[in-house]
C-alpha cells in the first residue's frame, strides 16, 4: 500500500531502472563508455528527477487542498494583476485596496 504523498518515490524508482537500462544500452554497447561514468550519470539524472517529482507533487497537493497561505496566494495574484495591460483595482467598502500600474496610467493618477 502506498502512503499518501509518497508516489514520487515509486515514480523515481521506475525512472531509475529505465535510465540505467537506457544508459547501459547506449553508453556501454554503442559508445563504449566506462561503467563508473554511466553510474555517475544515472545517479545524477535520477537525483534531479527525484527533486522535480517531489516538488511537483508537493505543489500540486498544496494547490489541490488549498493549503497555501492566504498571504502567499494574495501576493501571487498581485504579481499576475501587475502584468495586465488593462486597469485593475481591488475595492472593498469603497476603498481601493490595490490598483495596478496600468489603471494609474489610464486614470492619470500621479502619486509623489
Amino acid at each position: 500500500m502506498v502512503v499518501f504523498g509518497e508516489s514520487w518515490l515509486i515514480c523515481t524508482a521506475t525512472f531509475a531502472v529505465c535510465i540505467i537500462v537506457l544508459m547501459k544500452r547506449i553508453g556501454m554497447d554503442l559508445l563504449g563508455e566506462a561503467p563508473y561514468e554511466l553510474a555517475i550519470k544515472a545517479i545524477y539524472t535520477t537525483f534531479i528527477y527525484a527533486v522535480i517529482a517531489y516538488l511537483t507533487e508537493l505543489r500540486s497537493k498544496q494547490g489541490f487542498t488549498g493549503s497555501e497561505s492566504s498571504d502567499k496566494a494574495f501576493y501571487k495574484w498581485l504579481r499576475i494583476f501587475e502584468t495586465f495591460p488593462e486597469g485593475i483595482a481591488l475595492i472593498r467598502n469603497n476603498y481601493i485596496l490595490y490598483a495596478n500600474k496600468s489603471l494609474k496610467g489610464i486614470l492619470e493618477i500621479h502619486q509623489d
